[in-house]
């Protein structure tokens, strides 16, 4: 699963991607820089992401963190 969640401190305001696993006993974050970009477009969204950002946000900050490292895989 993956989650787009905005995080806010006393100086800025930043926007985090990273894949979400969900087990009986806990929830836990990972980051997906080196998911294969073909697994990563196919996750699902987090029903939170979903509520909070627009359709183009989640596009927009997707293909931000994908290329971060590069333009290609």
């Amino acid at each position: 699963m993956e989650i787009v969640e905005e995080y806010k401190d006393e100086e800025e305001t930043y926007i985090d991607v990273s894949g979400r696993v969900k087990n009986a006993q806990s929830i836990e974050n990972y980051g997906l820089e080196f998911t294969k970009w073909d697994k990563w477009l196919g996750m699902d969204l987090a029903s939170e992401t979903i509520e909070n950002f627009s359709d183009l946000e989640i596009i927009a900050y997707c293909l931000y963190e994908m290329t971060f490292l590069g333009y290609d895989e």
